[in-house]
């Protein structure tokens, strides 16, 4: 989901792979999670990757979570690997389709990591780091 000027270039990319019948691309949504929220899995395969908001919101919404772990950061900040998500080597093909088939094989292991992400509203609540930045702010 989503619109950007590499969509004619993705479009191109899927056909020459023959991967018609395996990808498609949709236009940006405004009820994303809605149209997401049963998806077997949430992949991002970035090989530079800050603290990703898609990551947080697909943890949030209950999707086992894989992302490669860039050399920022970003998703080793969130996700204990094995526990409420996975972290990948950058372009470690093999090691990526091993976890994505883990996943996709194991209802114990996608329940487990789809429960164990959805903590991270908890840890993100609103009032939570508000009240972080209070004790920041106010102590002395």
């Amino acid at each position: 989901y989503g619109d950007g000027r590499e969509r004619d270039n993705l479009k191109k990319y899927i056909k020459t792979k023959g991967l018609e019948a395996a990808v498609a691309l949709y236009p940006a949504v405004q009820d994303i999670h809605d149209r997401i929220k049963d998806a077997m899995m949430f992949v991002s395969s970035s090989n530079y990757e800050g603290l990703s908001n898609s990551m947080i919101e697909a943890m949030a919404i209950g999707l086992p979570t894989i992302c490669t772990d860039c050399p920022c950061g970003g998703a080793r900040m969130i996700i204990q690997d094995g526990e409420n998500g996975f972290l990948v080597p950058v372009n470690d093909k093999e090691k990526m389709v091993y976890v994505m088939e883990l996943v996709a094989n194991s209802e114990m292991i996608k329940k487990k990591v789809s429960f164990q992400g959805t903590r991270i509203r908890e840890q993100l609540a609103l009032e939570r780091i508000t009240n972080q930045w209070e004790k920041i702010i106010y102590e002395k």
